[in-house]
């Protein structure tokens, strides 16, 4: 157990709330000198991940079934290269605590 101020205590308060974690996790994190991450926005990246991999299974049955690539494949494929690539981005940028 530690001793703090009111103004401490609502300072420690905030950052715990900002962290995402608990204030244990938060507190042991803090002392053992560890990075701590906010990781809510994660939960909003999984059904787009969910999406994504959809899409790239009915790719993939098309390509097994021998369905040649058109046009409209080809831009699907390149949609969801871009929506891979934005979806990493945001996720490192999570894991750096700049989201």
């Amino acid at each position: 157990m530690i001793r703090v101020s009111d103004e401490e205590y609502d300072a420690i308060k905030k950052k715990v709330q900002e962290s995402g974690v608990s204030q244990q996790k938060f507190i042991i994190g803090a002392i053992s000198e560890k990075s701590i991450i906010n990781t809510d926005g994660i939960k909003e990246v999984i059904p787009e991940l969910k999406r994504i991999g959809n899409n790239l299974n009915q790719l993939a049955r098309k390509c097994n079934e021998g369905i040649p690539i058109d046009d409209d494949t080809s831009r699907a494929v390149q949609i969801i290269g871009k929506e891979l690539n934005d979806t990493w981005r945001l996720l490192k940028q999570l894991a750096q605590g700049r989201v």
